[in-house]
């Protein structure tokens, strides 16, 4: 018997093919199908959702830290030697 949703061939015995078309009832097994993809979006919507928070607490904390810690001697500019003598020859 051929199913007429993947073309596989099955034997006439055969109540289900390997793809889910049920021959007795002459439907499909989509039901189960569409909740597990709707299970995995929603896994998937989860980790993008907790990884976005996780980078935006970390920007902040490094933020405050960045600004608590004050001016860093590797980014000062170094003071200019102004002297108003001349150069010694």
């Amino acid at each position: 018997m051929k199913c007429p949703v993947c073309q596989l061939e099955n034997p006439s015995s055969a109540a289900r093919c390997d793809c889910g078309y049920s021959f007795d009832d002459l439907k499909t097994n989509s039901d189960s199908y569409l909740r597990s993809i709707d299970s995995s979006l929603r896994t998937i919507k989860r980790i993008i959702v907790w990884w976005a928070v996780l980078t935006l607490v970390g920007l902040i904390i490094w933020l405050v830290v960045t600004i608590l810690s004050g001016p860093n001697e590797r980014f000062q500019t170094p003071p200019t030697n102004k002297s108003t003598e001349a150069p010694a020859r």
